[in-house]
Protein backbone atom coordinates (compact mmCIF):
# COMPACT_ATOMS: atom_id res chain seq x y z
CA UNK A 1 0.00 0.00 0.00
CA UNK A 2 1.36 3.43 -0.95
CA UNK A 3 2.11 5.99 1.70
CA UNK A 4 -0.48 8.76 1.77
CA UNK A 5 0.45 12.43 1.56
CA UNK A 6 -1.64 15.57 1.54
CA UNK A 7 -0.76 17.99 -1.24
CA UNK A 8 -1.21 21.66 -0.42
CA UNK A 9 -1.71 23.47 -3.72
CA UNK A 10 -0.98 26.94 -2.26
CA UNK A 11 -2.92 29.97 -3.46
CA UNK A 12 -0.22 30.82 -6.00
CA UNK A 13 -0.27 27.30 -7.40
CA UNK A 14 -4.05 27.16 -7.42
CA UNK A 15 -4.64 30.53 -9.08
CA UNK A 16 -1.54 31.33 -11.14
CA UNK A 17 0.59 28.21 -11.66
CA UNK A 18 -1.77 25.19 -11.66
CA UNK A 19 0.66 23.31 -13.91
CA UNK A 20 3.21 23.40 -11.06
CA UNK A 21 0.69 21.70 -8.77
CA UNK A 22 -0.07 19.12 -11.47
CA UNK A 23 3.67 18.49 -11.86
CA UNK A 24 4.05 18.10 -8.08
CA UNK A 25 1.20 15.59 -8.07
CA UNK A 26 2.80 13.72 -10.98
CA UNK A 27 6.18 13.53 -9.21
CA UNK A 28 4.61 12.27 -5.99
CA UNK A 29 2.43 9.67 -7.75
CA UNK A 30 5.39 8.58 -9.86
CA UNK A 31 7.37 8.07 -6.65
CA UNK A 32 4.61 5.79 -5.35
CA UNK A 33 2.72 8.10 -3.02
CA UNK A 34 -1.05 8.21 -2.71
CA UNK A 35 -2.15 11.85 -3.05
CA UNK A 36 -4.97 13.52 -1.18
CA UNK A 37 -6.13 17.06 -1.95
CA UNK A 38 -8.00 18.06 1.22
CA UNK A 39 -11.25 19.88 0.53
CA UNK A 40 -11.43 23.36 1.92
CA UNK A 41 -7.73 24.10 1.59
CA UNK A 42 -7.02 27.78 1.15
CA UNK A 43 -4.04 30.07 1.52
CA UNK A 44 -1.67 29.41 4.44
CA UNK A 45 -2.11 33.01 5.62
CA UNK A 46 1.40 34.17 4.84
CA UNK A 47 0.49 37.35 2.90
CA UNK A 48 -1.57 38.70 5.80
CA UNK A 49 0.97 37.45 8.37
CA UNK A 50 3.91 39.11 6.59
CA UNK A 51 1.95 42.36 6.34
CA UNK A 52 1.42 42.33 10.11
CA UNK A 53 -2.31 41.55 9.95
CA UNK A 54 -2.41 38.85 12.62
CA UNK A 55 -6.22 38.68 12.93
CA UNK A 56 -6.87 37.94 9.25
CA UNK A 57 -3.84 35.62 9.15
CA UNK A 58 -5.23 33.69 12.13
CA UNK A 59 -8.63 33.31 10.43
CA UNK A 60 -7.01 31.88 7.30
CA UNK A 61 -4.75 29.66 9.43
CA UNK A 62 -7.78 28.20 11.21
CA UNK A 63 -9.28 27.30 7.84
CA UNK A 64 -6.01 25.60 6.91
CA UNK A 65 -6.00 23.72 10.22
CA UNK A 66 -9.55 22.44 9.62
CA UNK A 67 -8.68 21.26 6.09
CA UNK A 68 -5.54 19.25 6.89
CA UNK A 69 -4.98 16.34 9.24
CA UNK A 70 -1.83 15.54 11.15
CA UNK A 71 -2.23 11.87 10.16
CA UNK A 72 -0.26 12.22 6.90
CA UNK A 73 2.55 14.51 5.75
CA UNK A 74 1.57 17.78 4.11
CA UNK A 75 3.71 18.28 1.01
CA UNK A 76 4.04 21.83 -0.29
CA UNK A 77 5.54 22.92 -3.63
CA UNK A 78 6.68 26.21 -2.08
CA UNK A 79 9.39 26.85 0.49
CA UNK A 80 7.70 30.03 1.68
CA UNK A 81 4.37 28.33 2.36
CA UNK A 82 6.08 25.32 3.95
CA UNK A 83 7.93 27.72 6.28
CA UNK A 84 4.70 29.48 7.22
CA UNK A 85 3.01 26.17 8.02
CA UNK A 86 6.00 24.69 9.86
CA UNK A 87 7.03 27.67 11.94
CA UNK A 88 4.41 30.39 12.10
CA UNK A 89 1.01 28.66 11.97
CA UNK A 90 1.58 26.78 15.25
CA UNK A 91 2.69 30.03 16.90
CA UNK A 92 -0.26 31.94 15.45
CA UNK A 93 -2.82 29.32 16.48
CA UNK A 94 -1.18 27.99 19.65
CA UNK A 95 -1.37 24.46 18.25
CA UNK A 96 0.91 21.48 17.67
CA UNK A 97 3.15 21.62 14.59
CA UNK A 98 1.99 20.15 11.32
CA UNK A 99 3.94 17.34 9.59
CA UNK A 100 4.96 19.51 6.64
CA UNK A 101 7.73 19.36 4.05
CA UNK A 102 8.62 21.27 0.91
CA UNK A 103 8.22 19.07 -2.18
CA UNK A 104 11.86 18.68 -3.26
CA UNK A 105 13.04 18.12 0.31
CA UNK A 106 10.27 15.55 0.86
CA UNK A 107 11.20 13.62 -2.29
CA UNK A 108 14.87 13.70 -1.29
CA UNK A 109 14.23 12.65 2.33
CA UNK A 110 12.14 9.72 1.11
CA UNK A 111 14.68 8.59 -1.51
CA UNK A 112 11.97 8.97 -4.13
CA UNK A 113 12.73 7.46 -7.49
CA UNK A 114 11.67 10.29 -9.78
CA UNK A 115 12.18 10.37 -13.53
CA UNK A 116 15.27 12.14 -14.76
CA UNK A 117 14.34 14.16 -17.83
CA UNK A 118 17.41 16.39 -18.07
CA UNK A 119 19.92 13.74 -19.13
CA UNK A 120 22.85 15.36 -20.87
CA UNK A 121 21.76 18.88 -19.98
CA UNK A 122 23.07 21.11 -17.23
CA UNK A 123 20.57 22.56 -14.80
CA UNK A 124 20.86 25.21 -12.12
CA UNK A 125 19.20 25.09 -8.72
CA UNK A 126 18.76 28.07 -6.43
CA UNK A 127 17.54 27.62 -2.86
CA UNK A 128 14.85 30.11 -1.96
CA UNK A 129 15.50 32.21 1.13
CA UNK A 130 12.91 30.29 3.17
CA UNK A 131 14.28 26.92 2.06
CA UNK A 132 17.83 27.89 2.89
CA UNK A 133 17.30 29.76 6.15
CA UNK A 134 14.16 28.41 7.77
CA UNK A 135 13.42 24.86 6.66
Amino acid sequence: MAARVQLFATCLGDLIFPEAVADAESLLRGAGFEIEFPRGQVCCGQPAFNAGHRGPARRVARTFERAFTREAPIVVPSGSCATMIAHYLPELLGCDPFPVAELSAFLDENDADVPRTNKGRAIAYHDSCHMLREL
